[in-house]
């Protein structure tokens, strides 16, 4: 399957507002349900943390998708290499 980002620079601005707001929204509801004091810094530090998972769970499955198509293109050129070797063979 592949995945191409079609969005515009504007789309993708708003989407990176509204993906901020949701990760502030979740460090301060955690935050407030948890018994700690906290401060704003303590929520902006949280949501941070959870946009670095984020970012390095991403990268990690394109990182994947990558070597897949990698290793689909040496299986290939294998397959392309044993054609060639077995037509000059006969």
């Amino acid at each position: 399957m592949t995945h191409e980002i079609t969005a515009s620079w504007n789309t993708l601005m708003q989407q990176s507002k509204d993906t901020a707001q949701d990760y502030f929204a979740s460090a301060h509801r955690m935050l407030k349900g948890s018994e700690l004091e906290f401060t704003a810094a303590d929520v902006v530090a949280l949501a941070k943390v959870m946009a670095d998972d984020f970012h390095t769970a991403s990268m990690g499955v394109a990182t994947q998708k990558i070597c897949e198509a990698l290793t689909g293109i040496e299986c290939s050129m294998d397959a392309i290499a044993e054609f060639i070797h077995e037509a000059n063979d006969k």
